[in-house]
């Protein structure tokens, strides 16, 4: 099946000159200027966007992986052409688009216009907030519209989308939960059986390696009323070994200005310079050993395989780190996390709670009521279903898959 994958991962600009080097900046190490000239989007996205090739049997030679950019009207029109006599299939995926700032309309138009099925994922809600497609700009109600209408799939992120969607009058759609959990559902198990392990070692005092992921964002680390949720996860992890990736943070880091401060090669971000910023701008001890950056999912992945534990502030972080079978306890500070936690059944805590915890201490409370066994037959039960949607609606899972199905009894 020749397939377009929408939104396939990249973070540099398209137009980047890669200088001859095999990584996707293209220098060894570089100033802070030449790194956020390059942070197109947030990098979380490259998990979700990464997970539909991942998941889904095609032609690896006639797909295709694009990610639309500025485009004039007469580049939308010859983009649909070639859709149209190029590929059987388009799968787009996405994440927290359903917002009253966000306008889809380029979207809804394309969706319009083209020929071939396609297949949307992953649609959630940010924040709660009056189900009505009044309450959403007039491009994203057309794309509402649309893909009630005319999307092979329409599959959304959780039970509080489906029940906005229900109120604004949308009604064929099915809740499948993020993409994203259903790539290497043998390490997600595995992440979710791992739970069992936790309790015995915390009481031993084991050595526990911590990876964690939050918002570091400059708005937040300047205004008091929010500084609390960096300061809440940097203290979670005084005493322990931790790490910390960054997504989209940087930007507004512009004190760093001809910094030396990231290398490509080990995606480590200058620790040094960094803890040194927290503390003399913002009063904060950033209680991380390393901070690291990735512009490739299965950088990232590798990466996390190597950590015992990750509690973090940022969904995909933790989603990430259980693709690489790594237990992850996903904190929340608003809808989309706690919705996804929530529908997988994956261990998580309220954001604002933490002040009163260690990360050890936070673990221990929740998996206080945690049931593994339920969690493992809860996702087997979403994969299955998950799997039988696709196969009803004309796509297919990758091979592998099966040695997945035969050893889980699927």
């Amino acid at each position: 099946m020749r397939i377009l994958f929408w939104s396939w991962p990249r973070i540099e600009a398209p137009s980047i000159n890669f200088k001859g080097s095999s990584n996707a900046f293209g220098n060894q190490y570089f100033y802070f200027e030449d790194f956020v000239d390059r942070l197109k989007t947030n990098s979380g996205n490259l998990i979700h966007w990464d997970a539909t090739n991942k998941i889904f049997d095609h032609d690896g030679e006639t797909s295709c992986y694009f990610q639309p950019s500025k485009m004039s009207k007469d580049d939308w029109e010859t983009f649909i052409e070639i859709v149209n006599n190029n590929f059987d299939v388009v799968l787009i995926s996405q994440a927290n688009s359903l917002r009253p700032d966000a306008d889809h309309g380029g979207l809804a138009n394309f969706i319009e216009k083209v020929d071939v099925d396609v297949y949307l994922f992953g649609l959630g809600l940010q924040e709660d907030f009056n189900a009505s497609l009044d309450s959403v700009l007039p491009g994203t109600k057309k794309f509402l519209e649309i893909a009630n209408t005319k999307a092979k799939l329409f599959a959304v992120r959780g039970q509080r989308t489906a029940d906005w969607l229900s109120k604004a009058g949308i009604h064929n759609f099915h809740v499948t939960g993020c993409p994203s959990m259903y790539v290497y559902p043998h390490k997600i198990l595995s992440a979710i059986r791992s739970f069992r392990d936790i309790p015995e070692k915390i009481s031993r005092n084991a050595p526990l390696k911590f990876l964690s992921a939050g918002h570091f964002e400059r708005p937040i680390l300047a205004k008091p009323e929010l500084k609390w949720r960096a300061e809440g996860l940097c203290n979670l992890f005084k005493g322990e070994k931790a790490d910390y990736v960054f997504q989209s943070e940087f930007r507004g880091y512009y004190h760093l200005k001809n910094t030396v401060i990231y290398d490509p090669v080990s995606n480590e971000v200058d620790d040094i310079a960094i803890r040194n910023y927290f503390f003399d701008y913002y009063g904060i001890t950033a209680n991380f050993d390393k901070f690291l950056f990735f512009t490739d999912a299965n950088m990232w992945r590798f990466a996390a395989s190597s950590y015992d534990v990750y509690i973090g502030d940022r969904l995909h972080g933790g989603l990430v780190s259980l693709q690489a079978g790594v237990p992850s306890v996903l904190l929340y500070n608003d809808v989309r996390v706690k919705e996804i936690a929530d529908f997988f059944m994956l261990p998580n805590f309220d954001m604002k709670e933490i002040g009163s915890y260690s990360a050890r201490t936070l673990l221990l409370k929740s998996l206080e009521s945690y049931d593994v066994d339920l969690a493992v037959s809860k996702y087997i039960n979403l994969y299955r279903d998950f799997k039988n949607l696709i196969e009803s609606k004309g796509l297919a899972f990758q091979p592998h898959y099966k040695d997945f199905e035969i050893k889980e009894s699927v």
